[in-house]
């Protein structure tokens, strides 16, 4: 039998398991993949710098509905729908024909992202609050790997 204290590590761990996926779609996969972007499509560093702009985008506009939506629809859900969102994203990528399907993408991926982070700071916090600000932490470190 797993004691609650065991219990309450492992989900922060698998709520750091779960962030890390969306975080490298976020932050690492443009980095890497923006000098392919900027050849195949013939575009400059502004134009694929604009890449970041469509994710943070979609995070700032959904992080306050999933929020919401984390309350009606409940936890798992939502880590669900952006496991499968952020999985979609990267098809999209893969398919791109231009920088527009790339900026697509990168609307998608934050979108989705924010239905995995803000779940995850939530159960990691109501698992410890007395460290709220100590398992936040650890969830956005690893989500901005």
């Amino acid at each position: 039998m797993i004691s609650t204290e065991n219990k309450g590590l492992l989900t922060v761990i698998g709520c750091c398991i779960a962030i890390s996926w969306p975080g490298a779609l976020n932050f690492g996969f443009p980095g890497v993949m923006s000098p392919v972007w900027q050849e195949m499509f013939s575009v400059g560093k502004g134009a694929a710098g604009n890449i970041l702009f469509f994710m943070l985008s979609a995070v700032g506009i959904f992080m306050f509905l999933v929020g919401r939506w984390q309350e009606l629809y409940g936890t798992r859900t939502m880590i669900a729908l952006g496991t499968i969102g952020c999985s979609l994203s990267v098809i999209v990528a893969g398919l791109a024909p231009s920088l527009t399907w790339i900026y697509a993408r990168a609307f998608l991926t934050g979108m989705f992202s924010s239905f995995v982070y803000l779940p995850a700071l939530t159960v990691v916090q109501r698992w410890y609050p007395q460290k709220r600000g100590l398992v936040s932490g650890i969830v956005s470190l690893v989500f901005g790997k």
